[in-house]
């Protein structure tokens, strides 16, 4: 599988996120985008997350 980076994120974080379900592929495209649950996660206080 190929992860192409963006915006400086780290493969590893971009693998992280997508097991954590808060990100997922894109169907078109394949690319990382937010889900709701990762949209939702980045709206709690910091240290709630």
């Amino acid at each position: 599988t190929t992860i192409i980076m963006h915006s400086g994120i780290s493969a590893d974080a971009v693998r992280i996120l997508l097991h954590a379900g808060l990100m997922k592929r894109d169907e078109e495209d394949g690319s990382p985008v937010i889900t709701q649950a990762g949209f939702q996660f980045l709206l709690l206080d910091t240290a709630s997350q």
